[in-house]
């Protein structure tokens, strides 16, 4: 008997703990302007404070460029494209340079690491470039890797959906 107990004490103490993460859950991927931005940074659940309702976007003719972040957290996402339109649903891998960027500035009180430098994988796919109705949105994953503090950093299960100012 007592060995059923604690079987389902452990299974009750299990399924607590694990609520626990639930309440901090990313956003769901969405594509309606919710202003929502969210992603695992070294596989901690990040989410903004305000749910990503500072996050921002600019959608340009060639540029698209996707800003994430508040408390101590910024998440910097750049395509330049100058030769044919950017497009949904295809994966843009990030490059170390002007043209594809990905960064991710951590900091505290008394220090920063910036994560842009070699070595940098990953990429960002639009699922939703909408200029009428001003909705960019999309998923992203990169590591990138900081010279300053000397450690990578691991960016996945990212997503965004904003809603671009008028």
């Amino acid at each position: 008997m007592r060995i059923i107990v604690f079987a389902v004490l452990s299974l009750i103490t299990a399924t607590i703990i694990s609520c626990r993460d639930d309440d901090m859950a990313l956003p769901p991927i969405t594509q309606r302007g919710a202003n929502t931005f969210g992603c695992r940074i070294d596989n901690k659940i990040y989410v903004p404070e305000n749910g990503g309702a500072g996050s921002r976007a600019e959608v340009l003719n060639d540029r698209i460029v996707v800003l994430g972040g508040a408390d101590n957290v910024t998440i910097t996402l750049q395509i330049i494209d100058s030769i044919k339109p950017i497009v949904v649903n295809q994966p843009y891998e990030f490059e170390k340079g002007v043209k594809r960027k990905c960064e991710y500035l951590s900091w505290t009180k008394s220090s920063s690491c910036l994560y842009g430098d070699d070595p940098i994988s990953g990429s960002i796919t639009f699922s939703k470039i909408d200029r009428i109705n001003g909705i960019v949105s999309g998923t992203f994953e990169f590591t990138a890797f900081s010279k300053e503090c000397n450690k990578s950093a691991a960016i996945t299960d990212g997503r965004f959906d904003i809603r671009l100012d008028h």
